[in-house]
């Protein structure tokens, strides 16, 4: 269930902090991979700026498309939680969370 949760929220939150370090190069290739490993693990200095930009991305406010007021992605997570919770025990319909969700 836990996966049903991250997935949706992956592109969002993880994807775009990654994308934002890469463009922005605040990783970079050469400095924060391991050569050890072909360059497919971030080394200590990149581990500590990616979960920086991550702590800082789930701590990042938006208008929630259906509460119509400001959210940070922690607060979306947990809303998304709940409704998992809610269709568990109360057989509610869940729907997953969406940036382009309508009413």
């Amino acid at each position: 269930m836990s996966l049903d949760i991250s997935e949706v929220f992956k592109p969002v939150i993880v994807y775009r902090t990654i994308f934002e370090l890469v463009n922005n190069r605040r990783l970079q290739v050469e400095k924060h991979f391991d050569k050890k490993v072909n360059y497919c693990l971030l080394n200590e200095e990149g581990r500590k700026i990616f979960i920086e930009a991550f702590e800082q991305r789930l701590e990042s406010v938006f208008v929630h498309p259906r509460l119509k007021r400001k959210v940070s992605y922690r607060t979306a997570i947990k809303l998304d939680c709940y409704k998992l919770i809610k269709y568990i025990l109360e057989d509610k319909e869940f729907v997953p969370f969406s940036l382009k969700e309508s009413v």
